[in-house]
């Protein structure tokens, strides 16, 4: 009896990932056109999502062009480029695209190594690595939903002066290095911004309204540079040079108003960290409260909306518009220069415990006046060196 065994052979034409094709640049064409294939050492353009391009020593002219060997500027698509020469990338546009896309810059190019007559696009999220100062003045976009994060190495400086945009998604920018970034163009991108370390200096404008620092990290601006709906969560520390004006702050970073003063207009804010500087504070709708020992000198003008002090104020005046309100609900007691309170419906209200004194030592005229409703708690404290209280105001103090 024979039996015949009939084994199955079971193939597998499973999908592999592609591995990065490297190629190296030579200029062997000596025309400096990335679209040249004899400008390789692999004979071939590297122009897709598994495409590494590598551009070192001294095969680099100072610039090379985005272009086709006619001279036309096109497109070209890689994973990752890694210049390590003195060399820029101009006209044209180059595409970071695949999994972990990403520049990384560790050369000598003494000028925007992103010329402004070129794009930098992102399908999908991508890194620039930065470990040498750099510049780029090309504008920055994506595809679609995006994430580009900056990671420039401690010591170093990267400053983007072209615009950073949405395509037809939001892009996020996130800078997570221990490096010194510059935003100075007018920056469009809606999605959020993170400074996760290191710090992030905004000359220029933004139009992200999430705006979040860690701590440890830090965001500076020179005015006028943050969006009107700016959410901004600080655990770490902001300067304003200039004014800003912004919907809310929550967080326990420093804030440093120097010279520059901040507006809150909506929403909840809750600021657990010291502001300190010489400028001030603007309440101009929504509940702001302020937990910290601050110790900024500029005003502090609470035009609508409400202000409750659980720390203490060293602001050389305070003033309440009409419909406002102002509440002190500490015993660590605020020192300020002069005191004014135009609000019958809010007014000025000092907790049980609660201790200010207005004195001309703060830099201000020392002055209490008030021309509508001051309250002060039992054991409640209001010194002033002056007090006026207009015909039709109130003035109740409690027992203690």
């Amino acid at each position: 009896m024979r039996i015949l065994l009939l084994g199955t052979t079971a193939i597998y034409a499973g999908m592999m990932a592609c591995p990065a094709v490297s190629q190296t640049w030579t200029n062997g064409n000596g025309t400096a056109n990335w679209g040249e294939a004899g400008n390789w050492d692999a004979g071939t353009v590297p122009d897709s999502s598994s495409a590494s391009a590598e551009i070192s020593g001294g095969s680099a002219p100072e610039t090379i062009l985005l272009r086709n060997g006619d001279g036309s500027t096109t497109s070209y698509t890689a994973n990752s480029v890694d210049i390590q020469s003195e060399a820029q990338l101009s006209g044209g546009t180059l595409v970071l695209d695949g999994p972990d896309a990403g520049l990384t810059y560790g050369g000598s190019f003494a000028g925007d190594v992103l010329a402004d007559d070129m794009v930098l696009q992102l399908d999908g999220s991508a890194e620039l690595t930065l470990d040498a100062d750099f510049s780029a003045a090309a504008g920055i976009n994506s595809t679609g939903a995006a994430a580009l994060s900056i990671n420039a190495a401690s010591g170093t400086e990267a400053d983007f002066s072209g615009s950073l945009e949405d395509g037809s998604g939001f892009l996020t920018v996130e800078a997570i290095g221990e490096g010194d970034v510059t935003l100075s163009g007018s920056n469009t991108y809606s999605g959020s911004t993170t400074v996760q370390s290191g710090s992030l200096t905004v000359t220029g404008s933004l139009a992200s309204e999430t705006v979040s620092v860690a701590s440890g990290a830090s965001l500076s601006t020179d005015g006028g540079a943050l969006a009107a709906g700016t959410e901004l969560s600080n655990e770490g520390a902001v300067s304003l040079g200039g004014d800003e004006s912004i919907a809310r702050l929550n967080g326990a970073g420093t804030v440093t108003l120097s010279p520059g003063s901040l507006t809150l207009t909506s929403g909840t804010s809750s600021v657990d960290g010291e502001i300190s500087g010489t400028g001030g504070l603007a309440v101009a709708g929504g509940e702001v409260t302020l937990a910290a020992e601050n110790s900024y000198t500029g005003a502090t003008d609470v035009q609508s909306g409400s202000l409750t002090v659980t720390g203490s104020l060293a602001s050389q005046s305070v003033s309440v518009s009409p419909d406002a309100l102002v509440t002190f609900d500490s015993a660590a007691g605020s020192t300020v220069g002069g005191l004014t309170n135009a609000s019958a419906s809010g007014g000025l209200v000092l907790e049980a415990g609660s201790a200010v004194t207005v004195s001309s030592s703060a830099g201000g005229s020392g002055a209490l006046s008030n021309s509508g409703v001051v309250s002060v708690g039992d054991g409640g404290s209001l010194e002033a060196e002056t007090i006026s209280n207009a015909s039709g105001a109130s003035l109740t103090l409690g027992a203690g």
